[in-house]
């Protein structure tokens, strides 16, 4: 293999790892915004302050929900960025290393990930399943709240949407796929 097709194979595969580590990001962080809305408290109480890990500051909890939501939606889109590269390293193996490049692309989708799934359900679930926690959280805390911020919830849909809809489209075809 030539030194070109190994440093393309090596972005290729890195560039999957991140879509995999930014999806997994996606889902934990929206999955724990959601689970702070199943926080017990009384209907008096007010709901109190807690700490996100990683940090060592006692916050909000809807400001945590914020942060929460916020990361979940950078990460889809930083997913899709990756998901972006590693499809854009494909189409160049394809196009420089000549006769060996259907060697290279199926060694490459060897790699265990969701971008590389043979199955479209697989990839579609897992962007999906941060946008319905995401939901969760959102519709939970808003429905709580009198009167209800429509147009707050109506925001945050649209921002995850923006973040995750390009996600989608990008990873239709598992990478490297012709």
């Amino acid at each position: 293999m030539s030194d070109l097709g190994h440093l393309l194979l090596t972005n290729l595969t890195e560039a999957m790892r991140q879509v995999q580590q930014y999806i997994v990001l996606a889902l934990g962080t929206s999955v724990s915004a959601a689970a702070l809305t199943f926080a017990p408290s009384s209907p008096n109480e007010k709901p109190g302050s807690i700490i996100l890990p990683g940090t060592f500051v006692a916050i909000d909890y809807r400001i945590a929900l914020v942060f929460l939501l916020a990361i979940s939606g950078l990460a889809g889109a930083m997913a899709y960025f990756s998901a972006e590269t590693a499809n854009g390293t494909a189409h160049l193996i394809s196009s420089r290393t000549g006769t060996a490049a259907p060697d290279l692309l199926l060694a490459a989708s060897t790699f265990p990930g969701i971008a590389t799934s043979p199955h479209a359900a697989v990839r579609y679930i897992a962007v999906l399943l941060p946008l319905v926690f995401s939901l969760i959280a959102l519709l939970r805390t808003a429905l709580k709240e009198r009167p209800v911020a429509w147009d707050a919830v109506r925001g945050w849909l649209i921002f995850l949407a923006v973040c995750y809809l390009p996600l989608a489209i990008e990873l239709r075809h598992p990478v490297g796929a012709s």
